[in-house]
């Protein structure tokens, strides 16, 4: 202590009175710790796409057929073929022949693969947007999961506390013999229902959690709720859906891949008739045990190697496949048509629902409190006030999952359109708008 007391000494003004004085001063500052932001549904979706292996895949299948398309463009340029070797059968000088072939005409084969190439290209961005839309919907479902799995952990704990004050006040009566234990029973045995259900909840939490982080890489913190969007104002009550299906990238595959079908038909087609090549050699070669050097220009017509009929059918075969194609196409259309339009008409109800529920909650908690004054002059008994509080629990229960299928309802439509990440990122209007 003395050691202690000679070094606060040795400090300008630091003697024992002056630090006494200064150090609740100091304890008096509290440092404001900021607290953490709130994630929003937004930011969770970036962030889960941004390390989603699904859709770097398909990014890089995009790149791949990037490639696809200046290979195919290659057919335009010369084609050269060398060989090098022994110039004779008795002979270890070496010999080579070098050629070299320019496509002059060929019916659009070249072209039919450059176009099959870049419809394929354009079927994969379709295909990468497709799998953005997906992961989104999949992110979003769990955000959503985390955070109405909270909100019924949290009305289970509310709804334990109105039993723990029942229970309280049952058990008050018994000692004073006014009741039995039979009541304090029933209370007791609603309270471990309760705390079941508690357990429960707290179980679908941790596994929506456990989803979540997985899904975004990053544990579920604070979480913002999301504003609601009703899908029939983002549709204009289903009057832009037409052009909008005609739009969205499960639609626009279906069309990329009826193009591919064009192509290859176009290919097949040109495959029947003789390709105009102009066509030069270069050899060195053993000619009447001399080595030769040849050279050579010429205009040559090849045709290509025909096995059968099969050169034909494989046209049928393409026209045929452009057909089914064609039928893919309309299918998605009425597929994304019917799901969209199902989600549209269960928006209604499900808000009617949601309204009548927040009455019927309102309603129990009123008379609740009426059940109490008339418990407290003897007019209802312990059960009468066990069975409002169950009905109210439930009908919270009951009004979380309908605001969780709302909040899921624009969400799914948007997916299915294509729209749920421009509608995420606030770019939904350049989309919608004409």
């Amino acid at each position: 202590m003395l050691h202690l007391t000679r070094r606060l000494a040795a400090v300008p003004g630091g003697g024992p009175a002056a630090s006494a004085g200064a150090v609740p001063a100091a304890a008096t500052q509290r440092i404001a710790v900021p607290r953490p932001a709130a994630m929003g549904l937004r930011d969770a979706v970036q962030q889960g796409l941004g390390i989603n292996p699904g859709v770097r895949a398909a990014m890089a299948r995009v790149n791949r057929y990037d490639t696809e398309i200046d290979i195919a463009r290659a057919g335009y340029h010369p084609n050269v073929q060398a060989g090098v070797g022994t110039a004779g059968s008795g002979s270890f000088q070496l010999g080579y022949d070098v050629l070299v072939t320019q496509m002059l005409y060929d019916w659009g084969a070249v072209e039919s693969r450059v176009d099959s190439a870049q419809a394929t290209q354009r079927h994969a961005v379709q295909e990468l947007l497709v799998a953005r839309e997906d992961k989104a919907l999949e992110i979003s479902e769990a955000y959503l999961d985390v955070l109405f799995a909270r909100q019924r952990v949290a009305v289970a704990e509310a709804y334990i506390e109105r039993l723990d004050e029942l229970l309280a006040l049952s058990q008050r009566r018994v000692a004073t013999g006014y009741v039995d234990r039979s009541e304090s029973g029933r209370v007791t045995l609603a309270l471990a229902r309760a705390q079941e259900q508690l357990l429960l909840e707290q179980g679908r939490l941790q596994e929506a959690a456990q989803q979540f982080a997985v899904l975004v890489g990053m544990p579920a913190g604070a979480l913002e709720a999301p504003a609601l969007v009703p899908l029939d104002a983002l549709l204009e009550r289903g009057r832009r859906l037409g052009p909008l299906i005609l739009v969205s990238p499960l639609y626009l595959q279906a069309v990329e891949k009826s193009r591919v079908e064009e192509a290859n038909i176009k290919a097949a087609d040109a495959a029947l008739k003789p390709q105009l090549n102009l066509e030069g050699t270069a050899q060195r070669r053993e000619i009447g045990g001399q080595l030769t050097r040849d050279t050579t220009i010429m205009l040559r017509l090849r045709m290509a190697a025909f096995q059968g009929l099969s050169n034909f059918k494989r046209v049928d075969a393409a026209r045929q496949a452009l057909e089914a194609a064609q039928w893919d196409k309309e299918q998605i259309e009425r597929d994304i048509r019917r799901k969209v339009q199902v989600l549209m008409e269960g928006e209604a109800p499900l808000a009617a629902r949601e309204a009548a529920l927040r009455e019927q909650i309102g309603g129990a908690g009123e008379i609740g409190a009426i059940y109490r004054e008339q418990f407290f002059v003897g007019m209802r008994s312990m059960i009468d006030l066990l069975s409002v509080e169950a009905d109210r629990f439930e009908a919270e229960r009951q009004l979380l999952q309908l605001q969780g299928e709302r909040q899921r309802l624009p969400l799914r439509a948007m997916a299915q359109l294509g729209l749920l990440v421009p509608l995420l990122e606030d770019r939904i209007a350049e989309k919608i708008l004409p």
